[in-house]
């Protein structure tokens, strides 16, 4: 063996200790979390119109005893209906196509998403928070919280 593959293996081995060390966020413990975004939870239905008036409010982590967590980002998403013409039957059809963003150290949607949906949601489609990462200021513990759907009517 020579001086570089032994190099390779020590650099190899000491990443994986160090990024298995790092706190990592869990949804397996005792700490049952309640997301919702406004008055939608998981599984929820809502009217499009409904839903578009509520775009400014916030996505809210809490605990069973209402302790509020800070959240550190989420993933919101779309399940967006979209017409389009089969190539070989020119026949129309409906497609669905799925957009995401990453959004860290907000509660809210930013602009462009409340924007986007204001002007485009409708019945049919699906939203989605996800990859959500909290924190009990408190106790410094870092969780992820379980995904919301919001199924569009």
């Amino acid at each position: 063996m020579n001086i570089r593959q032994l190099f390779l293996i020590v650099l190899c081995v000491g990443t994986a200790s160090f990024l298995s060390a790092q706190e990592k966020p869990s949804l397996a413990d005792s700490i049952a979390l309640d997301v919702r975004f406004g008055p939608y939870r998981d599984k929820a239905t809502a009217m499009a119109e409904d839903f578009k008036k509520l775009l400014n409010t916030e996505l809210i982590i809490t605990d069973s005893s209402g302790t509020r967590w800070q959240i550190m980002q989420y993933r919101v998403g779309w399940r967006r209906k979209e017409e389009s013409r089969d190539i070989k039957t020119g026949v129309a059809k409906t497609i669905f196509t799925f957009n995401a963003e990453t959004i860290e150290d907000s509660t809210r949607l930013t602009v462009f998403w409340q924007s986007q949906l204001k002007e485009s949601l409708q019945s049919g489609e699906t939203i989605l928070f996800e990859d959500i990462i909290v924190k009990n200021q408190k106790a410094g513990k870092i969780r992820r919280a379980k995904p919301v759907a919001i199924k569009i009517m």
